[in-house]
């Protein structure tokens, strides 16, 4: 008889009688949604979508593209606004923090575990250091005389405003923080 025969109804499926998948489709949709929490997979779940674009079915293709689309617009929001707001800075900053913490520990060991006092007592560093935009640091003991304090008045080089960056540098540990630090809390020059 003939199979699609309304009078000869079978219940049992025949592997011939499973829908088809899109692999690529769900791999590039599971990957775009990793790419939400995760932006680099963003771009990954994009490409394996727009390539499983051509298979059909296209359901999980397009909606792996869509979500591609958006965690990748995410992604470069978010990487536009931590520039904006210069959390990046703080990077070069800190580095700059363990460079003068070796140039201490140095000063330490001849000097019975004291503290500079300014920067002229900093080994190699005795004309202060530049920010990454040009300013010099500013340098400071704690009044206990156990931290050291580098400030950096971030791009617009005033005392106190947003982006400021700070590094403390306390029983050899490094520590920055961005933010103006209200004079209350600021050691002695």
């Amino acid at each position: 008889m003939h199979p699609n025969d309304p009078f000869n109804y079978n219940p049992t499926r025949t592997p011939m009688d499973r829908p088809p998948a899109n692999g690529l489709g769900i791999a590039g949709f599971v990957v775009s949604l990793l790419g939400l929490g995760c932006g680099c997979f963003s771009i990954v779940g994009v490409v394996l979508s727009a390539i499983a674009m051509a298979r059909r079915p296209r359901g999980f293709a397009i909606a792996g593209l869509i979500i591609g689309l958006v965690g990748m617009l995410l992604t470069i929001l978010v990487v536009v606004l931590l520039v904006a707001f210069g959390f990046f800075a703080i990077i070069p900053v800190t580095m700059d923090g363990y460079q003068v913490n070796e140039a201490i520990k140095t000063y330490q060991k001849s000097h019975n575990g004291g503290l500079p006092q300014n920067w002229s007592e900093v080994p190699g560093l005795a004309n202060g250091m530049i920010d990454p935009w040009g300013h010099p640091y500013e340098y400071t003991l704690h009044p206990d005389g156990k931290a050291v304090e580098l400030v950096s008045h971030g791009i617009d080089g005033i005392a106190g405003t947003d982006d400021d960056l700070t590094v403390e540098i306390r029983n050899d540990i490094v520590d920055a923080r961005m933010g103006p630090v209200p004079q209350s809390q600021r050691p002695q020059k």
